[in-house]
């Protein structure tokens, strides 16, 4: 028997249960979904005794069409597989696969964190069938077949652009590493196959630095979110505290006070029930960890902790956090929020033998940031923004890049600093032909700019005179092309080196793709006519 291995992220059974109870938006129907992969003669009733599940994907669920988000077929549930690994709520297994192989979750928290590198810009190894140290005993029947070529491609670049996933990697895309994305089918291990409605996984392997064996499970589209289909829309939660108050006008060294806020999520187009981490420090010093379960039709829910005050202090600035803070960037974050976590922070200046208040914003600001000028060179971008702010602080400045369809994807985000009416030179290494978008203090969402705020190092956040100079624009010209414009064909011959070498003698009329022997190199070529005829000398290449 062939041994075929699968793996899919899902949580287990008895959360199905909360996500139809909390959201209008459900997992599609189970029953159909199981009779398609029955239908489709892969996928069995029974395996080794466990009855085929179709579940929830826990990292998946944002990404819907209509009412409806699809799961994946699991044999068995993680309670199932003894000596089960968890963390963060979740297990390293799902359960198993139709031939009894452990079933990975791709929402299980990584082994190693990307901090944002581009996955298709690793070294992956080649046909992981075929190399032994992977622990591969025999191939998919589908490793390797283009069979699945748009459901790897599609699932993989959805799930990993921007950076939001689990796993901190982000994509470049296919004009940056067009081998990667053309030979992708040589790279993904299939563990389990997508169906109609029903999403697949499978796994890439690489080694780091010191040759350490590393893999990455990633997920197949179902076919029914191809191109050609209804596209999944990715929604994302906005969570926000308000109103920290402390119980206290008369706060003393050794009394405990107790400290509210009000945490919300305020997005009603993600209704998901999800559960968010909380923490409060004082002066960098964490006090306070906990979680807080929240769906957006909970309105605020007021969370109370207690404080003590500490001996050595006149005053101190208290910062209460919800899934990770203020700080930019979705793949800092636990749950991602799509850029938008300005609200995800509050602070209280707390002064010993008085109490606790929220900064206020001067109103109106009599302050603005704005982008001076934006340059291109050889896949560098520099963006140039200057401030009027006289207190110094911090702003966020974001880098997208126009896709096709002329929708802005976020690309890279950080963090810099302002002195005094200083300027700040950001910098993003991308190779593109598209529009290059820079922006600070504000973030793209739905189709317009959303203003943030100036964070003052007096622990004050201001808003901004006018936000319509923080955004700068770039396309990036391509450099003068010679081409061949006789209104005649001529016969020229190509020779195109990479470790072999492979002659063609084709008719020209300005234009010809010339593929190389050497798979999977391929290289476009711009011809003139030859050496001593209209228009010659030479060939040219690039």
């Amino acid at each position: 028997m062939i041994k075929r291995l699968f793996a899919m992220a899902a949580i287990f059974l008895f959360l199905f249960a909360a996500y139809s109870r909390y959201s209008y938006a459900e997992l599609y129907n189970p029953d159909l979904a199981i009779a398609n992969a029955l239908a489709g003669g892969y996928y069995t009733q029974e395996s080794n005794g466990k009855s085929i599940n179709y579940v929830p994907v826990s990292t998946l669920t944002n990404y819907q069409v209509g009412n409806n988000y699809f799961g994946a077929l699991v044999y068995g549930s993680p309670q199932d597989v003894p000596g089960n690994d968890y963390r963060n709520g979740q297990y390293r297994y799902l359960g198993y696969t139709k031939y009894g192989d452990k079933y990975t979750n791709i929402g299980f928290p990584p082994d190693s964190y990307a901090n944002g590198a581009y996955l298709d810009g690793q070294e992956w190894i080649p046909e992981p069938w075929k190399n032994g140290a992977t622990g591969i005993t025999e191939p998919n029947p589908y490793d390797g077949s283009m069979e699945y070529y748009q459901n790897i491609k599609n699932g993989i670049y959805m799930y990993y652009q921007g950076g939001t996933n689990i796993n901190g990697y982000n994509v470049a895309g296919e004009a940056v590493y067009p081998n990667f994305w053309d030979n992708i089918v040589q790279y993904v291990h299939i563990l389990a196959p997508s169906t109609q409605y029903a999403w697949g996984i499978g796994r890439m392997w690489h080694r780091d630095e010191s040759g350490n064996l590393w893999y990455l499970t990633v997920p197949l589209m179902p076919t029914e979110l191809l191109s050609g289909g209804s596209q999944p829309t990715p929604k994302y939660p906005d969570y926000a505290i308000t109103n920290a108050t402390i119980n206290s006008t008369n706060i003393e060294i050794g009394k405990t006070c107790n400290i509210s806020f009000n945490v919300s999520q305020i997005d009603p187009q993600f209704a998901d029930y999800k559960t968010v981490s909380l923490k409060a420090d004082r002066d960098g010093y964490q006090f306070y960890s906990g979680n807080l379960s929240i769906r957006n039709t909970d309105g605020q829910k007021t969370v109370t902790i207690p404080w003590t005050c500490p001996g050595g202090i006149s005053s101190s600035l208290i910062t209460l956090k919800v899934n990770g803070g203020k700080v930019p960037g979705d793949s800092n974050h636990a749950i991602a929020e799509n850029e938008r976590y300005t609200n995800n922070e509050q602070i209280l200046n707390i002064t010993v033998g008085g109490g606790g208040e929220t900064p206020e914003e001067p109103q109106p600001s009599q302050y603005n940031i704005s982008g001076t000028s934006i340059r291109y060179n050889d896949g560098k971008t520099t963006a140039d923004f200057d401030s009027t702010f006289t207190m110094p602080g911090t702003a966020v400045i974001r880098f997208y890049v126009q896709n096709s369809s002329g929708s802005l994807e976020l690309k890279d985000s950080a963090i810099h600093s302002f002195s005094a009416q200083g300027s700040v030179s950001a910098k993003f290494d991308y190779t593109t032909t598209n529009t290059i978008v820079a922006a600070v203090n504000c973030y793209y969402s739905g189709g317009s700019w959303v203003p943030e705020k100036y964070h003052g190092n007096d622990h004050i956040d201001r808003l901004e005179t006018t936000y319509s100079d923080n955004v700068l624009r770039i396309t990036p010209t391509r450099p003068p092309s010679r081409e061949y414009h006789g209104e005649n064909s001529v016969k020229v011959t190509v020779k195109v080196v990479e470790e072999r070498v492979t002659y063609e003698t084709v008719d020209v009329y300005g234009w010809k793709m010339v593929g190389s022997i050497n798979n999977p190199p391929k290289f476009r070529t711009r011809l003139v006519p030859n050496p001593g005829e209209p228009g010659g000398p030479v060939p040219w290449y690039y």
